[in-house]
């Protein structure tokens, strides 16, 4: 993996002599190369003498990458592959008349909910990423239920008590977070890419808005070393007082409790500040990321 395209052909080259010295061959008809984003230039990789097959999408180790598209795109194949695998289970259900919804919701997390949840690591940090997944969940549990598809999620997950699989991903997230934290190794490459993540102030890695110790949590958006949570987001951060001038009725007196503020005014004037200081937040994070680092 290589951000510019020459570092990619030195690293070919580099394993072309690394297969030379120990006379072992690669598998070219396996071997692809996938230049992700929109914008990104046509480029010729050669390994061996031998052009190295461009592709729009890769198949790595089970989860499916688009040169193009979100990671929506490889939990799309997840859920299909899922899919088939409920139905199979209905069927295999129905021919064996297991009807009990308890042992039915068993066979599903046996069965079904490994496959939904693969790579969930990685991809389930971003919560719109799931919701195919999701849908797939609820739709089983509607059909065990024999409702409408119509019928209210909350309602279906209540009568099974059960909750939305994003709780079970962050699960897995966590897991995984402190498998990392407890390598005895800090030399090995997957702590150190996770440290040298935590630690980029360019880059928001994905355990910075819940794994990262809040000492280390600074805004990035004013740039002090106050932790970016919600009180400092909605009352003290001076990249948005220009934003707070305009509400000036909410914001008479001394600042109150989070809580008091969402209580005590209109939820209609709050959803609009909330959503012009997250406009403002996003451009002036775009603008800072823009800036070439050295």
């Amino acid at each position: 993996m290589s951000t510019t395209p020459a570092g990619l052909q030195r690293q070919l080259n580099a394993l072309q002599l690394f297969c030379e010295q120990r006379q072992l061959s690669v598998n070219l008809a396996k071997t692809k190369v996938v230049t992700f984003g929109s914008r990104a230039k046509c480029q010729t990789f050669t390994f061996n003498g031998n052009e190295v097959e461009r592709v729009q999408s890769y198949k790595y180790l089970g989860f499916e990458f688009h040169a193009t598209k979100s990671l929506a795109h490889g939990v799309s194949k997840l859920v299909s592959a899922a899919n088939k695998a409920m139905h199979a289970m209905n069927r295999r259900c129905a021919f064996l008349h297991i009807s009990d919804p308890k042992q039915r919701c068993n066979l599903f997390d046996n069965l079904v909910l490994p496959i939904l949840s693969y790579a969930s690591e990685v991809w389930a940090v971003d919560e719109g990423v799931g919701k195919a997944a999701e849908q797939l969940h609820r739709q089983f549990l509607k059909h065990v239920l024999c409702v409408r598809g119509n019928t209210a999620n909350l309602i279906v997950l209540a009568e099974f008590g059960r909750y939305p699989l994003c709780f079970h991903w962050w699960q897995q997230i966590l897991r995984y977070h402190n498998r990392i934290n407890t390598l005895s190794d800090d030399e090995r490459l997957l702590k150190c890419a996770f440290v040298e993540g935590l630690h980029d102030p360019t880059h928001r890695f994905w355990s910075h808005d819940v794994l990262l110790p809040r000492e280390h949590r600074s805004c990035l958006v004013c740039g002090s070393d106050r932790a970016e949570d919600e009180h400092h987001f909605v009352f003290d951060c001076p990249a948005y007082c220009s934003i707070r001038d305009r509400f000036t009725a909410i914001f008479w007196g001394p600042a109150p409790s989070l809580s008091s503020f969402f209580t005590l005014h209109d939820p209609r004037v709050i959803a609009k500040l909330l959503h012009e200081c997250f406009a403002h937040r996003s451009m002036l994070l775009e603008d800072l990321l823009a800036v070439p680092q050295h």
